[in-house]
């Protein structure tokens, strides 16, 4: 609807300054060349509703990529809620399984808990050990450090979040 106000609007224009120019110049404008003006203004007006419909048609295509990637956004969103969800709920079985472990480390003696400890993974006997109390932890370790003085030199690490170099550890358990 702009778009034909607009080239009406063109069209008067051309046609009062033909006339404007016939007066100042004194030239007579013959009727063809009104028409072959109104001709190329219409042809004008063609060219910008073919440019007109072009814009709108990729407008729309961008409106449908937008909506196709918010909705593909929240499928992202939610998955990653689902997943942290199922990874709350994991930690949460597993911090459960690890206060059982500790309650049961923790009550064995400790040359007993020291025998399955080395045979774990550090990053899980680190878990545990920060679990169990720390008089119980240190007769434990005390243990672990005689079955294997390296583990013990690793697992001392991992406790204290790998600040302590096993150089340090070593020295210490040489000395």
């Amino acid at each position: 609807m702009k778009l034909k106000i607009a080239v009406l609007f063109i069209i008067a224009c051309g046609l009062v300054f033909a006339q404007e120019s016939v007066l100042s110049t004194g030239q007579n404008v013959s009727l063809v060349d009104i028409q072959e003006a109104i001709t190329k203004i219409r042809e004008k007006e063609k060219e910008l509703m073919t440019k007109e419909q072009d814009l709108n048609a990729r407008e729309q295509r961008l409106n449908v990529l937008e909506q196709d990637l918010l909705a593909r956004e929240d499928n992202i969103r939610a998955m990653r809620q689902e997943v942290t969800a199922r990874i709350d709920q994991l930690n949460g079985a597993n911090d459960a399984e690890l206060d059982k472990l500790a309650k049961l480390y923790g009550s064995t003696k400790a040359k007993q808990a020291a025998t399955v400890i080395v045979k774990m993974d550090v990053e899980r006997s680190a878990q545990l050990m920060r679990k169990i109390g720390a008089m119980n932890a240190g007769k434990i370790m005390g243990e672990v450090s005689k079955l294997d003085p390296d583990y013990a030199a690793r697992l001392t690490a991992k406790m204290a979040g790998d600040k302590v170099t096993l150089e340090d550890i070593r020295r210490a358990v040489n000395q």
